[in-house]
């Protein structure tokens, strides 16, 4: 069963890998992490992102069926005009410049948008 984390907020990620850096992530940690990147949600937990919202319970489904030892950290870059912003630190310290953004920790492996919606390239993700 895939171990699931929910962050708000750069600063509350960014402690998170400090975290784990003293514990060791990627390829030799014990879990295998990926991180999602999304539109912060509304109080009925729904993202102003329309590609997040259709990729949510793609990635659901997807992580049920992950390998032992997963863990997905969503991470939640702020509301519209946050994410908007070109200072916002996810696009200044991370380089990203999309949502929904999935990424192997440590590893180069990513989706992007409308990929994070695709539930075969979502198993070729898990199974690297």
């Amino acid at each position: 069963m895939t171990e699931k984390m929910k962050l708000k907020g750069y600063e509350s990620f960014a402690k998170f890998l400090e975290e784990e850096g003293n514990k060791g992530v990627g390829e030799g940690a014990k879990k295998t992490t990926f991180v999602l990147y999304t539109g912060s949600t509304d109080s009925e937990g729904k993202s102003w992102c329309p590609d997040c919202v259709k990729a949510e319970p793609v990635i659901e489904e997807t992580f049920k069926h992950a390998p032992a030892g997963t863990r997905l950290v969503i991470v939640e870059v702020g509301e519209r005009h946050e994410w908007k912003n070109p200072e916002c630190p996810f696009r200044t310290e991370r380089k990203l410049n999309c949502v929904p953004t999935l990424a192997k920790l440590g590893t180069e492996k990513v989706l992007r948008e409308a990929e994070c919606a695709d539930p075969e390239l979502l198993s070729m993700l898990l199974e690297d």
